[in-house]
């Protein structure tokens, strides 16, 4: 189940990216909403999303630096910007900080949805990347006592074999 923090000041922006999650997207749950970047970056330490619905202006704290901040302690959590904001410099200082994507309001759904079913797929693909190295871990923890006892018995043996013959095979 893919987890979903939605961050914005504006209370009917979040409803309309609540709807279009809920009759969209089967297998998202919107863990949080937040009303702030104070209140986003709390509630994502607190619950850890996937994924991160993020507007730019924001009291106290903009969408930015929450971004920065909630990157520095949860580095895995990706970030679609959501902004009525069409500046050249939000969009390259979002994408700077790893945003998946960049997606100006009134909010379309099919941009929306796009913009999550990326997120999702870097997701997915992410915790199989993890599953895969926690089971070779898994693996090479029970290999390893194995292999360091026969390489042990193989040098013992070389170095029985080099020290109790002499060159012309006879035993010293």
């Amino acid at each position: 189940m893919l987890r979903i923090l939605i961050a914005d000041d504006e209370y009917l922006a979040i409803e309309a990216v609540k709807k279009i999650i809920k009759n969209n997207i089967e297998d998202a749950n919107i863990v949080a909403t937040a009303s702030s970047g104070k209140e986003a970056i709390i509630k994502v330490n607190e619950l850890s999303p996937d994924i991160a619905i993020m507007d730019i202006q924001m009291p106290g704290i903009d969408g930015l630096e929450a971004i920065r901040q909630i990157k520095a302690s949860n580095p895995n959590i990706l970030f679609i910007v959501l902004t009525a904001y069409d500046l050249f410099d939000y969009a390259k200082e979002s994408i700077g900080l790893g945003a998946v994507e960049y997606l100006l309001k009134p909010i379309k759904k099919d941009q929306l949805l796009m913009a999550i079913d990326k997120a999702s797929k870097i997701v997915k693909s992410k915790q199989i990347q993890n599953k895969w190295e926690y089971e070779l871990k898994e693996k090479l923890t029970l290999v390893s006592p194995l292999l360091e006892n026969q390489f042990i018995t193989q040098h013992m043996y070389a170095f029985e074999d080099f020290f109790s013959k002499d060159n012309t095979g006879s035993i010293v």
